[in-house]
């Protein structure tokens, strides 16, 4: 019984977590975006800031921003 706890965890704990990360790589986007339009510099710092989320978290997703610019 305790088994199937835990791997209904570890599911939803996984599902949780790619759903996180396609929200943050939405926000990268939407932010790269919009700072396209206004002309500023785009880096991880500006993502950051744009998007809402944390440097470290910007930073994380560093190739997938590189294939963005």
């Amino acid at each position: 019984m305790k088994e199937i706890n835990i791997n209904n965890k570890r599911i939803a704990t996984s599902k949780a977590n790619r759903a996180k990360e396609e929200k943050s790589k939405e926000n990268i986007i939407n932010a790269i975006n919009l700072l396209r339009i206004e002309d500023k510099k785009i880096t991880i710092a500006s993502i950051a800031k744009t998007a809402k989320i944390s440097y470290n978290t910007a930073k994380k997703y560093k190739k997938f921003i590189e294939k963005q610019k």
